[in-house]
This record gives structure tokens, sequence and C-alpha cells, in this order.
């Protein structure tokens, strides 16, 4: 009985967690969404502009966030205790960061942004390999593959390459060097 009760808190906890995840990519894809739209509204604004509308409303919640959580450490110890010269190259690397994404959100679409993403876990895996000695996994070459092949199927201009398609199938089959053989014997006039 005591293991059906661990079972079921387990079951729950799952359908919990799945539940969260799915929240998560709903909530992150509608937040790249609107932020698209923020940023094609007024396309004749800078980019920076921009960038402080957006992210002005980050820092104010997560300044709030840290007064409620840390404030009489951060008021007593100074905001940047503890920061040293790593901590300034991630800071400016994730400003560089949210540039770049903003420049994608405004000028591409999120679908480049995914892609971008995707990039970067490519350029990732490969600097891992020659600095860290690390090897790519199973999984993360398949997911590589499967991001490649789906970037290129995004980018092919159906109207093109249907037009190239229709344009080929409809040359008579004797006239094409790749024709099956069956098709060039049924309409060779000469072997009737």
């Amino acid at each position: 009985l005591c293991h059906a009760g661990k079972s079921a808190a387990g079951d729950q906890s799952s359908v919990m967690g799945v539940l969260l995840s799915i929240l998560s990519c709903l909530l992150s894809a509608f937040g790249g969404i609107y932020s698209e739209k923020l940023l094609k509204d007024k396309p004749k604004d800078s980019i920076h502009w921009q960038n402080i509308q957006l992210y002005g409303w980050g820092i104010a919640l997560n300044l709030l966030g840290v007064i409620q959580t840390q404030g009489s450490s951060l008021f007593r110890e100074g905001f940047f205790k503890g920061f040293h010269g790593w901590a300034w190259v991630v800071v400016i690397n994730n400003a560089l960061n949210g540039l770049a994404i903003s420049a994608i959100l405004k000028y591409a679409d999120n679908i480049a942004r995914v892609y971008a993403h995707a990039c970067a876990m490519l350029v990732t895996m490969v600097l891992s390999i020659f600095l860290f000695d690390q090897s790519p996994s199973a999984q993360l070459l398949i997911a590589i593959a499967l991001v490649g092949a789906s970037a290129v199927q995004y980018n092919i201009n159906p109207k093109e390459h249907l037009a190239g398609f229709i344009e080929y199938s409809s040359l008579p089959s004797h006239g094409r060097e790749d024709a099956p053989q069956h098709l060039h014997d049924d309409n060779d006039e000469s072997s009737r």
C-alpha cells in the first residue's frame, strides 16, 4: 500500500512536470512572437530605443525580485559585490546576445531566431570537441541533422521548387534520360 502511494505521487509529479514544460514552451513562444510584433510595429524606430523599451520592464521586475530576496545584503554590501572579470564577460555576452536576437526579430522572424539558436548549438558542439576533447552524443548529432533538414525545407521557395517539378514532369518521358526503361519502350513509335 505504501509503494502504491509513492507510485501515485511520482505519476502526479511527472504529469505536473510535463504540464509545466508545456506551459513554459507556450509562454516562451508567445513572448517571442509578441517581442517580434513590438519590434516590427514601428520599423523606423531605432533598434536600441526599442530594446530599451522591451528590456526596461525586465530590468525593473528583476530589480524588484533582487530587492525582495536579497535587499538587506544588497544595500549593505553593494550591488556589484562578487563581480569579477568573468562575471562582466557574461554580462557583456548576454547584452550582445540580446542585441543579436532583437536584430533577428526586427529584420527576419521568430523562426530565424530558432535556427540561430540551433546554429549556436552546433558551434558550441564543435568548439567543445576541440577545446575540451568532448565527443558529441548520438542525440545531439540527430538533433543537428533534423534542424539542418528543417532549415533547408523552410528556406526552399515552394513556388520555384514546384515550378521546376511541373516543368520537368511535363517533358515527354522519351526525352528524359532518367526515365525508367519501360517508359522509353512504351512511348517509342519505332518499337510498334
